[in-house]
């Protein structure tokens, strides 16, 4: 797999469900 392939992959279909386990980690980290 190329690098250029795999951020498409990422950007299009889970684009947002990382953006919302980025936050939820950040929430988490922050609470703690």
């Amino acid at each position: 797999m190329h690098e250029g392939r795999l951020v498409g992959w990422t950007s299009e279909s889970d684009g947002r469900l990382w953006t919302a386990l980025c936050l939820f980690t950040l929430r988490r980290l922050a609470a703690f």
